[in-house]
């Protein structure tokens, strides 16, 4: 189905990032024309969790002719370092499970590194790191995380996917540091339509 869009008139811009090391509070994004080129400001204000977050803006402008828009993000706080760290190999890890890892070595099976790469600094002998990703029917408009426990004593992590118009598929990553955890982890992924 299509969103509907007049393409004569409109221009949409689809953008995808990703926050290693704190979750994303809020999110803007601007369109900044010149006569040097358009760029698109992406503001992410970010919360004081330990949660990696992956983002995605799709917004719809008044029509380009440019055939490239530089993307330039602004972090708020600046005050948090930003590092270039190992990747995590989303293509070791299927859809809609949690991964539980509680060492350094479990970990290197879900990084890809190169020479000048630093692993993740995680202290896991009181923290546990949950890797989860999945996909939806359609782009993600917020994504928002929480790790709760049942009267059962089971773990569950909750994975709450607001989707946005525009039916393109979609894919969401989670990467959690808990306090220490030795059981496995159950996913409930809830979607809903913005």
């Amino acid at each position: 189905m299509s969103p509907g869009i007049d393409f004569t008139k409109k221009t949409l811009l689809l953008v995808r990032g990703y926050y290693p090391s704190r979750g994303i509070e809020s999110m803007t994004n601007r369109l900044i024309k010149s006569t040097n080129g358009d760029t698109l400001e992406v503001t992410l204000t970010l919360d004081g969790t330990a949660i990696a977050h992956s983002w995605r803006i799709d917004t719809l402008v008044d029509k380009l002719t440019a055939q490239h828009v530089v993307l330039k993000k602004v972090i708020y706080p600046d005050d948090i370092p930003t590092v270039d760290t190992c990747a995590y190999n989303w293509a070791s890890i299927p859809y809609d499970t949690v991964i539980v890892i509680n060492s350094a070595e479990e970990l290197q099976n879900y990084l890809v590194c190169h020479e000048d790469d630093v692993p993740p600094a995680i202290d896991f002998s009181t923290n546990t790191l949950l890797l989860a990703h999945g996909r939806t029917p359609s782009n993600i408009y917020n994504l928002s995380t929480e790790l709760t426990v049942t009267s059962n004593n089971e773990y569950v992590l909750i994975v709450d996917a607001k989707l946005g118009g525009y039916m393109v598929y979609d894919e969401w990553k989670v990467i959690y540091i808990a306090d220490k955890l030795n059981s496995s982890v159950k996913l409930i992924t809830r979607i809903t339509e913005t």
